[in-house]
């Protein structure tokens, strides 16, 4: 039934679309994947015996979902964020233009005037952790469970945890939060507590929660290893600034894109890699276990920290807007773009 539902809404989304396009007349479609670019796409590809716009699909995935694969067989041109992605496109028009994030993470890095913003101490280690606006379930139970472990290493942390927005329902990523972190660091605020900052400290350990960081970039120029998940942007802003990671990628999502963007930056030493695992409970987690012995070697090898956020920045196509616009230009002048 909800494939039939899904397939009735493209048809109407289609409808709805030439519509759209008969009015406006775009020279340019931009459509950037998924089921919600199918309709638009469709439409533009019907209407070319009549009148033709530009079609262009951004990838930003290693490895294509359906939707962009099908929608490439009528684009003028694919923009890819990875070298690796046009051998899993059905299009030979692909070009290589990497990912677009704000100037603020490619801006030269200040490391010490946003610890200094952040009243961080000098000397302490920093660990940045963050599963995205709405939050991650796993990612915030792994950190906070790792809590006394990450007290144990040898040198000063603060840890910079933001939980995410996601309220209500299934999940409160703040509250869950809060009443975990009161279960493993007793004495600790209450799960009714306002969503402000709360810190902790256990021995060494400097922890501060947050439920959500508007400024991200200044919390990640703070940082010495990130840990998020591995969504296409995510990786894109850790690369631009040239960051250690651990990732962990949200398991189950169509086409395992997530764990495909993560391997492919481990491969080149670019990160580290922690998996998510099925509970009995059939929810997802993260081995403590497994996330403090991949940090705890990540860390105390300067040489090992070093490489690994050279390899991130290395990856990261900083001419990405020349790169853009240079396609736009060329195609709008009915000329050939560099196709890989």
């Amino acid at each position: 039934v909800s494939l039939c539902q899904s397939v009735l809404k493209i048809l109407i989304g289609c409808l709805q679309s030439l519509w759209i396009l008969l009015r406006f007349r775009p020279h340019l479609i931009i459509a950037a994947g998924g089921y919600v670019s199918a309709p638009i796409t469709m439409a533009s590809f019907l209407l070319r015996p009549l009148w033709s716009s530009l079609l262009v699909l951004a990838e930003p995935n290693l490895v294509p979902g359906l939707m962009n694969k099908v929608g490439s067989l009528f684009a003028h041109a694919v923009l890819v964020t990875f070298p690796e992605t046009p051998f899993y496109m059905w299009n030979h028009r692909c070009v290589y233009v990497g990912y677009p994030v704000r100037d603020s993470f490619t801006a030269p890095p200040e490391t010490d005037r946003a610890r200094q913003a952040l009243e961080i101490p000098s000397g302490n280690r920093v660990l940045l952790v963050y599963g995205g606006s709405m939050g991650s379930r796993s990612i915030n139970r792994l950190i906070v469970k790792s809590l006394p472990g990450l007290a144990d290493l040898s040198q000063p942390t603060t840890v910079l945890h933001a939980t995410g927005l996601s309220a209500g329902g299934e999940y409160d990523a703040w509250a869950d939060t809060l009443r975990l972190l009161q279960e493993t660091v007793p004495g600790q605020p209450s799960p009714s507590g306002t969503p402000d900052p709360v810190q902790v400290r256990l021995g060494c350990l400097q922890y501060r929660a947050y439920p959500y960081l508007p400024n991200l970039s200044e919390y990640m120029q703070a940082a010495d290893v990130v840990v998020c998940r591995a969504g296409a942007g995510a990786i894109a802003e850790i690369m631009a600034m040239g960051k250690a990671s651990v990732l962990i990628p949200k398991r189950g999502l169509p086409g395992d894109h997530q764990e495909l963007n993560a391997i492919n930056l481990a491969e080149k030493e670019g990160c580290e890699i922690v998996f998510e695992r099925r509970g009995p409970d059939r929810l997802d987690y993260v081995d403590p276990g497994d996330f403090l012995a991949m940090l705890t070697r990540l860390v105390q090898s300067p040489e090992r920290l070093a490489r690994v956020s050279e390899r991130a920045g290395a990856q990261f196509e900083r001419k990405f807007k020349d790169k853009i616009l240079k396609t736009f230009r060329r195609l709008l002048n009915d000329q050939e773009a560099d196709y890989v």
